[in-house]
């Protein structure tokens, strides 16, 4: 919607729309190109969550850095697919753990910034997600475990791993 005389756009706001801006998201259309070459991961992982008849498969991931300085950001990119149908829309968490397992860095989050929820994903295809975890300035340098995994809020529930609710990618040092 706008106004035809100011060409201003009311803010969309309704808690059941996706909204952007001025705009709210009404349906998704999945458009398949002609051989599309998705990229491979950096570091394969092959790591299958699963719970609920859903099972999505973390392929790998690419990291920036195995180094950052406090108060900078870590990018990472996830690379999902599901085997089948997934019956609900799954957050992604990304943790920086400290030793005693408290969390010092993190982005949790709908895939693709929400616009691409898993309960749509196609089975078999590739998703590359991609997440900057910030580091805050006060975390003191040392070596920090990446974790992710997924969830639902409602009721609130983990997907399973082998390990557990999460999956330890890697070790992160953090520097002054």
């Amino acid at each position: 919607l706008y106004d035809r005389e100011s060409g201003r756009r009311p803010v969309a706001a309704d808690g059941a729309t996706r909204v952007q801006d001025d705009a709210a998201i009404l349906d998704y259309v999945n458009v398949l190109g002609n051989d599309v070459n998705l990229p491979s991961p950096e570091v394969p992982v092959h790591a299958l969550f699963k719970g609920e008849g859903d099972r999505i498969e973390l392929l790998g991931y690419d990291l920036s850095a195995d180094r950052v300085p406090a108060g900078s950001e870590l990018a990472l990119t996830l690379y999902w697919q599901a085997d089948g149908q997934v019956s609900a829309a799954y957050t992604t968490f990304v943790h920086l753990l400290d030793a005693d397992g408290e969390i010092q860095g993190q982005n949790d989050g709908p895939p693709l910034e929400g616009f691409y929820p898993t309960a749509l994903w196609d089975p078999g295809e590739i998703i590359v997600d991609r997440r900057v975890i910030p580091i805050d300035p006060g975390v003191p340098p040392g070596s920090y475990r990446l974790a992710v995994g997924l969830y639902v809020s409602d009721p609130p529930r983990r997907l399973e791993t082998t390990s557990g609710d999460r999956l330890t990618l890697t070790q992160v040092q953090v520097t002054e």
